[in-house]
């Protein structure tokens, strides 16, 4: 069975730790529930040329981590640590938590690659990626319509709401 995972690619030449975004801008909504994933595939830009781009994956996967450094629109720092998806391809997954996306708003990021070379470790810092994250209709509520009794649908969402997030 197909999931219904928002699934978005960020291509990072290790190099010179350059971010391409492989799916255009990268999107979330405020009520989004372990759906929010970004794909990081690792690359190494082999050509000279600075009009050519031609990349290639690199060698031994295995032997790389990645994290996200994220800043929140109400400048809370989360740093999410990403799980290697695809060996020969060099793709690893960050699956964003729900604190992820809990605020509307630009979320600033950046990928650190990090890599043991000769028994030391080497680390790289992208440059800076962001994301968004979209309100949803109920955000633009009024106090006035959620203190109206005449109201109970939106009362039975946001208690729902509410303790979805008091589970979490």
């Amino acid at each position: 069975m197909a999931n219904i995972n928002r699934d978005y690619l960020i291509i990072v030449d290790v190099k010179k730790s350059i971010i391409s975004l492989g799916n255009g801008v990268i999107m979330f909504n405020i009520l989004d529930k372990n759906t929010s994933n970004i794909f990081v595939n690792l690359v190494i830009n082999t050509s000279n040329n600075s009009l050519i781009s031609k990349y290639a994956n690199i060698e031994n996967a295995e032997d790389y981590t990645v994290s996200m450094n994220i800043v929140k629109p109400n400048n809370e720092c989360l740093i999410v640590e990403a799980k290697l998806h695809d060996k020969a391809s060099a793709v690893f997954e960050i699956e964003l938590p729900a604190n992820a996306t809990d605020v509307v708003g630009t979320y600033r990021c950046e990928l650190l690659t990090k890599c043991n070379i000769n028994d030391r470790e080497e680390v790289t810092t992208s440059n800076e990626v962001n994301y968004e994250v979209q309100g949803s209709v109920l955000s633009d509520l009024d106090e006035e319509i959620l203190d109206n009794p005449n109201a109970p649908l939106v009362f039975d969402m946001l208690e729902r709401l509410e303790d979805i997030e008091e589970h979490e």
